[in-house]
C-alpha cells in the first residue's frame, strides 16, 4: 500500500494548501505521477501472478536466439544503469544453439532479474554481470551482481510472494515482492530450474536453465 499511501497524502497537501509554490506544487504532481505508476506495474504484478499459480497463462513456444532475447530485456534498462552508473557485462558463449520457449515471457524474466539487482548495486563501483553457456542440452544463464548478498537465513524465501529483505526500511521497500516469484512460475512453465547464490563477500547470482532444440 505504500504508492497509495504518498498518493493520498501528497494530494491532500495540494487540496489543503493552495498557496504552495508553483515549484512545490509541481514537485508533488511528479511524485504521485511516479508513484501511480509503481502502483499500476503493482497491479499488473499481482494480476500476472494470478494467471500463472491459476493456470490461466499459457506459453506461447517459438525457436529463440538467447542474444536477441538478452538485448531486447537490457534495452529498457539501459536509462537506468546509466542514471546509477551501473557497469553491466555481457558474456554468452559463442554458437549456443536456439532454446525454445516464449519470447515474452523470458524477456521478463531476464528484466525482473536485471532490475533486482540494480536494486541491490553498491553505490560506487557498481557491476553485473549476464553469462550464458550451452551444457548438457541446456542452456544456464548466470545474472550476478555485487551488491551486500542475500543472508543465508533468507534464501528459502527468496522467491516467495511479497517476500522482501528484512533489512529494508518498511518506509519504503524495494520493490513490491513479486518479481521473483513470478520469474520461477515462468520457469517452471518451461519445466525447467532457478536458483539463486549469495554471499556477502561475492554479491547475489540467480541462475535458470533453459531447454535448447526441443521441438
Amino acid at each position: 500500500r505504500t504508492p497509495l499511501t504518498s498518493i493520498r497524502a501528497l494530494a491532500e497537501l495540494l487540496n489543503d494548501y493552495p498557496e504552495m509554490s508553483g515549484e512545490e506544487r509541481d514537485g508533488f504532481i511528479r511524485t504521485i505521477t511516479s508513484e501511480t505508476m509503481r502502483m499500476g506495474r503493482l497491479i499488473d504484478q499481482v494480476l500476472d501472478l494470478e494467471k500463472y499459480e491459476s493456470g490461466k497463462m499459457k506459453l506461447r513456444y517459438s525457436k529463440l536466439d538467447l542474444e536477441s532475447i538478452t538485448e531486447e530485456a537490457i534495452k529498457p534498462l539501459e536509462p537506468l544503469l546509466a542514471d546509477k552508473g551501473i557497469l553491466l557485462q555481457k558474456d554468452l558463449q559463442a554458437n549456443m544453439p536456439e532454446i525454445y520457449g516464449d519470447a515474452d515471457r523470458l524477456v521478463q524474466v531476464l528484466i525482473n532479474l536485471v532490475s533486482n539487482a540494480i536494486k541491490f548495486c553498491p553505490e560506487e563501483g557498481a557491476k553485473i554481470q549476464i553469462t550464458a553457456y550451452f551444457i548438457d542440452g541446456m542452456l544456464k544463464v548466470n545474472i550476478s551482481d555485487n551488491g551486500p548478498g542475500i543472508p543465508s537465513e533468507n534464501l528459502p524465501q527468496i522467491f516467495d510472494k511479497f517476500y522482501q529483505a528484512k533489512n529494508q526500511t518498511l518506509k519504503k521497500p524495494r520493490g513490491s515482492g513479486l518479481g521473483l516469484a513470478i520469474c520461477r512460475n515462468i520457469i517452471r512453465m518451461h519445466e525447467v530450474h532457478i536458483w539463486v547464490e549469495s554471499s556477502a563477500e561475492k554479491g547475489t547470482r540467480f541462475q535458470f536453465t533453459i531447454p535448447a532444440n526441443r521441438y
